[in-house]
């Protein structure tokens, strides 16, 4: 016979409305008790539960990471292989890259050799102005000098014009040398 069934047959079987409540009360106290200690041993069944869960959880996780792992390494394979090609490429472009760079220099100095002489060769045509324009001058102040005078300046124009053929020649030829133009050499005036 179960509490149930003792507690019912007592129930029945009393007169008294006291004893009646007492009985009440006590059993259910005792079923209180019993569903609390059942309480806590649900409670301790979950929580064994949910641990056996967080374990199987870490077990998975722990699988999921290894293949991932396996995964990355395979990607990492292929991406090794990947990058090799790409460092072949850079190789090739960087070799490139210094070929041009090399005759974009090249290109670069002789262009600055052609405007260097260009430069010389205006600087001598501007002096061979200025001398032209200069001895016009002398000419003009000779013509309006008198004879004496005349005679006197135009030895010592000739000799300055000499000096001035002479620094010109030499400044051509000098020009001429560091271009390896032998071609266009001076011949001074004795």
């Amino acid at each position: 016979m179960n509490k149930y069934d003792n507690f019912i047959s007592l129930y029945n079987n009393t007169t008294s409305n006291k004893r009646k409540i007492k009985l009440q009360n006590s059993y259910f106290q005792t079923v209180s008790k019993e569903l609390t200690k059942s309480e806590r041993e649900l409670k301790d069944k979950k929580d064994i539960i949910k641990q056996k869960n967080n374990e199987l959880y870490c077990v998975s996780e722990f699988l999921e990471n290894k293949k991932k792992k396996l995964k990355d390494l395979k990607t990492m394979d292929s991406l090794s292989k990947k990058l090799i090609e790409q460092e072949e490429i850079i190789q090739k472009l960087n070799e490139k890259i210094k070929f041009l760079n090399a005759d974009q220099e090249r290109r670069r100095k002789k262009e600055e050799q052609n405007e260097l002489k260009n430069q010389k060769e205006k600087q001598i045509q501007i002096q061979n102005q200025k001398q032209k324009e200069k001895q016009k001058q002398e000419e003009n102040k000779k013509i309006k000098m008198g004879e004496k005078n005349k005679k006197k300046n135009l030895s010592k124009n000739e000799e300055n014009n000499k000096k001035l053929f002479r620094t010109v020649c030499k400044f051509k030829e000098l020009l001429n040398s560091h271009y390896n133009a032998e071609d266009n050499k001076c011949q001074t005036n004795k």
